[in-house]
Parts: C-alpha cells; sequence; structure tokens
C-alpha cells in the first residue's frame, strides 16, 4: 500500500463502490415466473410469482411489459403488475423484461384468454318496469334547470388550479359521488379526487372537499405518431369514468402540432381499490384523412338505446373545433364512436372536415379583419346577415381547456350538446396569435337521430345542429369557458360542468363546479 500511486487508489475505491451498489439491489429469487389470470372476457391481470420482496424490489427497476395477440400490440413500462382489456383473440404472450444495470431479465408466458361474459350475480325477481318511452323533443335551453355550485380549491397537487384545463369525472365509491379535476394546464393532466358536501345557488358558495391527490395516471401511454412516449406530456383535454371498466378514459394532444396529428389521441387507466392498475397504450380514432383534431379534445358515454342501434359502439370521442395547425381537422363540433373491445371499427358520426372548408353555422356577430384574410382567408368568412360560419377563434375546449359534450336520451328529450368558447367583434391574426374582441359561451344542440342516419350512410356527417344558442352564466360568477361535463352516475337527467375563470381571488380567476337537471317543458 506503500507503493500504491494515485491512479491505484481510485480503482480501488471504484470497486467497493460497485460491489456495494450490487450488493445494494436485490437479487431475483430462484426460478420466478409470470402467472397471468384471465377471469373476464378480453381481459388478462399478470404477475411476477413468487411475490415477494426481492421480486418487489426487483420490479421497481426499470422494466418493460409486452402482450401480443394477433396484431394487438399493448406495452406499459415500470409497473408492478400488468393488466388490461379488449383483446379480441382467445390466445395471447406476454412478455416481461427487466434490466438491471447491463444485465436483461426476461420472462414470458402464453395465457388463453376468455372471451366468456360472466353471467351477472342473479337477483330476485322484481315488478316489469314500465318501458322507456323516447321522447319526440330535443332538449330546449329552458329545459336546463341550474341547481346550484360549489368552489373548487386554489391548488391542488402543488400547482394552481387557476389556470386548468377543466377536466371532470364522476364515480360512486362506496355509495359516496366524488369527482375527478385536474390543475394547472402544465401539470399534463394531473389529478386530484373531490367530494361536493352540497351545491348553493346564492353566495357564499361552499366549498368542496379534497380526498386524494392522485398526479398524473397515465404513465408512458400517451405516444406520438411513432409510437414513442412523449413522457410527462401532452396536456389532458377529455376525461370519462367508465363504470364498466372501472377507470379513466382520457383524451390528450399537443398544442400548436405540427408533427403528430396522425397521433393516438384517446387512452384509458384502470383503478382498484388500492390504486391505479398499469395504464394502456393509446389508440388512434381518427380516420386516415384527419389530424387527430377530431378525437382529442372529449370522451363520452352513449346512451344504451344509441350504442344498440350503432352496434355495441358505447363510447364517443371527439370534440372537433380549432386546433392550431388545423389541417385535417374540423371546423366545427365532431364525435366519434366506438366500442372499447374493438377500437378500429369506430364510426364518425359527426364533424366538419377542413379538407372540403366544410364549416358549422354560428351567430353572426363577428368580422374578419385584414389580418385574417378580411373574411375570404383560411381563419373564417364573414358573416351573411345573422349567421356567419365557424373561424379559427371557435374552439370546443381547444388546446388549453377541457372539451365539452353531453348525450342524452331521457323522457323529458334527446340532444348531442356541445359547449362551443366562440370569438365575437374583430377577429383577426396579430402578432402570431388568433384575436378577438370579446368571447361568448355557446350551446350547440344536434339530433342524435340524424347522427344515425350519418351511421347509416344516409347523410353527410357534416349535419347541421337544431340549434345554437348563447349559454347564461349562472349569477353571481365570470362567463369564464364552460369545460369539463360528467353525468350523474344514478340519474342520467344530473349533469356537472366545470367552468374555468369565473371566480375572482386576489389577481387570479379560479374554477367551480355547477350542478344541472335536464326537466320537462
Amino acid at each position: 500500500m506503500r507503493h500504491m500511486n494515485w491512479l491505484n487508489v481510485v480503482f480501488f475505491l471504484s470497486l467497493i463502490f460497485v460491489i456495494s451498489e450490487q450488493q445494494a439491489v436485490a437479487a431475483p429469487p430462484r426460478n420466478p415466473s409470470l402467472s397471468c389470470v384471465s377471469a373476464a372476457k378480453g381481459c388478462v391481470a399478470c404477475t411476477l410469482q413468487p411475490n415477494s420482496a426481492k421480486v418487489s424490489a426487483l420490479l421497481r427497476l426499470s422494466n418493460l411489459w409486452t402482450l401480443t395477440s394477433g396484431r394487438q400490440r399493448i406495452r406499459t413500462r415500470n409497473q408492478t403488475t400488468f393488466q388490461t382489456c379488449g383483446i379480441s383473440r382467445t390466445i395471447a404472450d406476454v412478455q416481461l423484461r427487466i434490466i438491471q444495470g447491463r444485465r436483461t431479465l426476461g420472462y414470458s408466458r402464453r395465457v388463453r384468454i376468455s372471451q366468456k361474459v360472466i353471467p351477472a350475480t342473479p337477483t330476485p325477481p322484481q315488478a316489469t318496469p314500465t318501458p322507456f318511452q323516447p321522447a319526440a323533443n330535443i332538449l330546449s335551453l329552458d329545459q336546463f334547470q341550474y341547481l346550484g355550485s360549489a368552489v373548487l380549491p386554489e391548488s391542488a397537487v402543488g400547482r394552481s388550479t387557476g389556470f386548468e384545463a377543466g377536466l371532470l369525472a364522476a364515480h360512486k365509491v362506496a355509495g359516496e359521488l366524488r369527482f375527478f379535476n385536474d390543475t394547472h394546464i402544465y401539470s399534463f393532466g394531473e389529478l386530484y379526487e373531490f367530494r361536493v358536501p352540497n351545491f348553493s345557488q346564492a353566495a357564499p358558495y361552499p366549498s368542496v372537499e379534497v380526498i386524494k391527490e392522485w398526479g398524473s395516471v397515465y404513465g408512458q401511454a400517451r405516444v406520438d405518431a411513432n409510437g414513442v412516449p412523449y413522457g410527462s406530456g401532452p396536456p389532458v383535454n377529455g376525461l370519462f369514468w367508465d363504470t364498466v371498466r372501472q377507470g379513466l378514459w382520457w383524451a390528450y394532444g399537443e398544442p400548436y402540432n405540427t408533427l403528430n396529428r396522425n397521433a393516438p389521441s384517446v387512452g384509458f387507466t384502470g383503478f382498484s381499490e388500492t390504486g391505479v392498475i398499469g395504464p394502456q397504450a393509446a389508440i388512434r380514432l381518427h380516420e386516415a384523412d384527419q389530424a387527430n383534431h377530431w378525437t382529442r379534445g372529449c370522451v363520452t358515454q352513449i346512451p344504451q338505446r344509441y350504442a344498440d342501434a350503432l352496434g355495441g359502439r358505447r363510447l364517443a370521442a371527439g370534440c372537433g373545433g380549432y386546433y392550431s395547425i388545423i389541417a385535417g381537422g374540423s371546423w366545427g363540433p365532431a364525435l366519434t364512436a366506438f366500442d372499447p373491445n374493438a377500437p378500429q371499427d369506430r364510426v364518425v358520426l359527426l364533424g366538419y372536415p377542413v379538407s372540403s372548408d366544410s364549416r358549422a353555422p354560428r351567430p353572426g356577430d363577428y368580422v374578419m379583419a385584414d389580418t385574417a384574410g378580411s373574411g375570404s382567408g383560411w381563419m373564417g368568412q364573414n358573416p351573411v346577415g345573422a349567421i356567419g360560419k365557424w373561424t379559427g377563434a371557435d374552439e370546443i375546449g381547444g388546446e388549453t381547456s377541457a372539451g365539452s359534450v353531453l348525450f342524452a336520451d331521457l323522457s323529458v328529450g334527446r340532444g348531442v350538446m356541445f359547449w362551443a368558447s366562440q370569438g365575437t367583434g374583430r377577429i383577426g391574426y396579430d402578432s402570431g396569435s388568433i384575436t378577438s374582441v370579446g368571447r361568448k359561451n355557446r350551446l350547440y344542440v344536434y339530433d342524435p337521430e340524424k347522427l344515425l342516419q350519418v351511421y347509416r350512410a344516409e347523410r353527410e356527417r357534416s349535419i347541421a345542429p337544431e340549434y345554437f344558442v348563447d349559454w347564461p352564466t349562472p349569477a353571481g360568477f365570470l362567463q369564464g369557458r364552460v369545460a369539463g361535463i360528467a353525468q350523474d352516475p344514478d340519474d342520467p337527467a344530473v349533469f356537472y360542468m366545470v367552468q374555468t375563470g369565473s371566480i375572482q381571488s386576489g389577481v387570479e380567476l379560479y374554477p367551480v363546479i355547477h350542478k344541472y337537471r335536464l326537466v320537462s317543458k
């Protein structure tokens, strides 16, 4: 040691460090294997067995799960277990790769996937319910009964909610109604869960109670057009709780999307009693000649009667309207129906292709400035009389807000409803940004029977709305923007709405949640 030079000392200390580091990583147990169970139609759950402390330490390292079944391929990273649904074939191969320094451990298993529907638990005989009678009328504005409001928190998950997208999803936990909402738009969809003790129609408005801060629930499932995970982004603009799959559907897309307009835009994250189940890789729902603007703004449920008429497609994604780099988008509301078990068979029910310059109608309370082409440019046309057409200042959520859609089929009326934010007065393209003197929230209502005609190829998808009208903001609140919409799990005539930028505290504007009921005329 007396003659050891400084290089020898460095080598000796480095060797000690490497040995210590290797000892700190839990060695894998002997002969671990994958254990997979398929207990529901098209679903599988896998874990590495035996499930010991060593296995848990092993799985905390970098890992990749891959399921292959025919042409289906589902991947998720860095999850201790793997669970997914929507597998259409009876055989699937599951692989798990764990990266341990320079060493890669691999495990695989072939699984037989159940395609049987689990029978429902028998229930005692009950009186035959009165058959549902579809309404003959389209829901009108005077059928929206305002039931009160509550104030959302000014911060959650360590961020301000002052500039949030306004995501909203509702579900029941042990009989209690709970909601999911996001935080600042730059959190890229981080969520918290809350309950509403009560709603009030007058100030002071009650505050909601935060139950849990979930943070990001998307893992690496948000991918670009090449299937490469984005990482922590991009923003999430739509949220919906699926009672069938017990989890959240979410819609996302890049702001100023120049390179990835063909990227998938809708994904799913399952939930269990203990937490989040591995997010599933996002799916592509737009058609080949479309941009993902058609499906990146919202996800909603299709009422059962219409889902049956649409061949079992029980969900829909949208919402259309203006997004930066609008080529391939929709100049107005858009909606695509899909079956989660066969998303490749999606069907477009509504939309206004930019490629044909088809535009939804709107009120004519605007004028296109010279900087916007003076009424003959891409941003839009000057109105003719009281009616104009959709412009570049008109959004249904857009890049910084959640899209708003509600599909209702009730005894008091029917309708597919979108809430848009539209520019008014002078509309221009100034200093690289779209500008307008003012903005108004507006309700667009479509007849779902006409959407069925589109499905049957009896109509073009760019159908006219039954009507559009200014949406009234409840007294005592700033207009802000209508954002996420969620139906009550027990009563589809009741729905909840987040309105962003509606209440002021200091210099910032914060969101609120409203409650409405659809009533008879």
